[in-house]
């Protein structure tokens, strides 16, 4: 990220900074730089927490996915303090009302335990609004890849597509990151205030 475009982005007050792009694009890390950013921008030695939303059990299942978590987590080494959200969607809610500098990875893993349960959807959007302190939350954006062949990724695809839609229309900032680069995505019919 250059000085330019970090330089207007904190000239605004971001409380909730969405990033999405797909698989292995980047979004990670590039909102693991942002978030230590706007951690040292606001308050030099602020806590700031990283929210992994994946169950252990899903880790440990998957070698491609647990050799990934824990790249991230050589990564980030103590940058960040852990909070293993996983295993209880509401956790994540419940975290998120207590008002703490947090990094979310991933929304996309999270809403795979909510089992269509669309009121915790509802929550996790309205906790959002009422925060003072950042959130940057991590989603892939599966819309753009091929469609499965079957009816149960093809409703995941959808739910993910429209909860994206509904964090992105109450976050200060969406970016969509394609190739380990950043694009700032602006919604083309907001009215201006005069």
């Amino acid at each position: 990220m250059t000085n330019n475009f970090l330089d207007r982005l904190f000239q605004k007050n971001l409380k909730t900074v969405f990033v999405i792009g797909g698989a292995n694009s980047g979004k990670s890390e590039i909102a693991e730089k942002l978030s230590i950013l706007l951690s040292e921008r606001i308050e030099s030695n602020s806590k700031l927490y990283y929210v992994a939303t994946a169950p252990l059990d899903w880790i440990r299942s998957d070698k491609e996915f647990e050799t990934k978590v824990e790249l991230h987590r050589m990564r980030r080494k103590d940058m960040f303090e852990l909070i293993e959200t996983g295993e209880d969607a509401r956790d994540l809610i419940n975290f998120l009302n207590e008002d703490r500098y947090s990094l979310v990875d991933s929304v996309s893993t999270w809403l795979g335990l909510l089992n269509n349960d669309f009121q915790l959807q509802t929550d996790l959007v309205d906790v959002l609004k009422t925060r003072s302190k950042f959130t940057v939350l991590v989603s892939d954006e599966v819309g753009l890849s091929i469609h499965a062949e079957n009816e149960t990724a093809n409703s995941y695809r959808e739910n993910l597509g429209k909860l994206n839609q509904r964090i992105s229309a109450v976050s200060d900032l969406t970016l969509l990151v394609v190739a380990g680069k950043t694009l700032i995505l602006e919604d083309l019919f907001v009215a201006e205030s005069n």
